[in-house]
């Protein structure tokens, strides 16, 4: 999970490059202020096969548009919610984002499954995504889809000590423009209280307008340095920003999970 997360950012990197768009992309955290709590042992929980989410996963808001466009290529930010409606806590979730044509319903773009580690009973957690396409197709989105794939069932207790699931409200953030038109920004997310044995996989970004509605979703990039684990203050760069967000209204769910690599 590392590994891939190291080369989708160096990926997500050289194209920006490439396009004449430089934005930093990463995560740092501020002074570790508790060290590892008594239950953080690492010790990986029982999970079962992996099956269908059914009905006790649901995608319970979705939204997309463009964040930017150069040298015709448009970027479009994809971005959903899930809920867990169940009572037992949704572990290590594959879900796909997919962006479709107003013609025939033409499949224009499709990510990878990217793994949402845990969302617990009642919870939510956001997913997000960078589409990259021609401008003259960008022009036919009409909708977007979220399919949840498969997810291992755990109960709730199993999972409280050894992840942060909530999906989480900027408490800051600073703009860093980084070319013509072209905005990057980092979030403060405030304290985490991950176990500092868990590794960070990434993050997902939801970005909303004035009226709390979703306009578009973006991925975090994933790093070496213990994202997850004690800390006063927690920080997430984005790469791009739609022009149209309120950034105050952002929300973000880190996705901190067992090594896995």
């Amino acid at each position: 999970m590392q590994r891939r997360g190291i080369w989708i950012g160096l990926l997500v990197a050289t194209v920006l490059a490439g396009l004449g768009f430089v934005a930093a992309a990463g995560f740092r955290t501020g002074e570790d202020i508790h060290g590892p709590s008594p239950d953080c042992d690492g010790t990986p929980p029982k999970i079962g096969t992996a099956v269908r989410a059914g009905d006790r996963l649901a995608v319970e808001e979705q939204g997309f548009g463009t964040i930017a466009e150069r040298n015709a290529i448009r970027v479009i930010g994809i971005g959903a919610v899930l809920i867990n409606r169940s009572a037992s806590a949704a572990y290590r979730t594959e879900v796909s984002l997919t962006l479709h044509s107003a013609v025939e319903d033409r499949v224009l773009w499709s990510g990878p499954p990217q793994r949402i580690p845990v969302i617990l009973p009642g919870g939510r957690a956001a997913v997000g995504a960078y589409a990259w396409l021609p401008t003259t197709d960008a022009a036919s989105a009409a909708r977007m889809s979220v399919e949840i794939g498969p997810t291992h069932w755990l109960e709730a207790g199993e999972a409280n000590h050894l992840f942060e699931a909530d999906l989480r409200s900027v408490a800051a953030f600073t703009l860093m423009p980084s070319s013509p038109g072209v905005t990057a920004a980092e979030f403060d997310i405030g304290p985490s209280v991950s176990c500092e044995l868990l590794t960070d996989g990434g993050a997902g970004v939801v970005f909303r307008d004035s009226r709390g509605t979703v306009l578009a979703g973006a991925p975090g990039s994933s790093t070496h340095n213990g994202f997850c684990g004690h800390t006063d203050s927690t920080f997430a760069k984005v790469d791009l920003i739609p022009p149209e967000a309120d950034l105050r209204r952002t929300q973000i769910s880190i996705y901190c999970d067992l090594d896995t690599s």
